[in-house]
């Protein structure tokens, strides 16, 4: 498996949306054009503004596994949430802070998933956390 070009990419994409689908839910894969990433969204008209925890999820290669992401910006905003992800193995990840103490931007929580159908089994289980408005 591999996510180095974007027709591999939007393979995997399809067959993450088949699962998806296949499992009443209603989310979506679609294959990043520059980088070895998929990103995972609501399907539909959606704003990532609108969700107040996160700005983006995504699925990467990592050392030969599936890494499922979940980021945002602004660090206080995942607080209340980054200990139940971290329940569920997701390792936490950010910038670091600036010299006068403020988050540097992006923060991620990441996961290792066995295969696809993995994504399905995560996104049923912390939904009801990433719809949190």
């Amino acid at each position: 498996m591999s996510f180095k070009n974007v027709e591999d990419r939007g393979k995997c994409a399809r067959r993450i949306s088949e699962l998806l689908e296949k499992n009443s839910l209603n989310w979506c894969a679609s294959p990043s054009v520059k980088k070895p990433e998929i990103f995972v969204r609501p399907k539909g008209d959606y704003e990532w503004d609108n969700f107040q925890n996160i700005s983006r999820m995504s699925l990467q290669i990592k050392d030969g596994k599936i890494s499922f992401g979940v980021s945002g910006y602004f660090p206080y905003h995942v607080r209340d949430t980054k200990k139940v992800l971290e329940d569920r193995d997701y390792k936490y990840h950010d910038k670091g802070y600036t010299n006068d103490g403020r988050p540097k931007g992006r923060w991620w929580l990441t996961k290792s998933i066995e295969n696809f159908e993995g994504v399905v089994v995560e996104l049923r289980d912390i939904e009801h956390i990433i719809l949190r408005k």
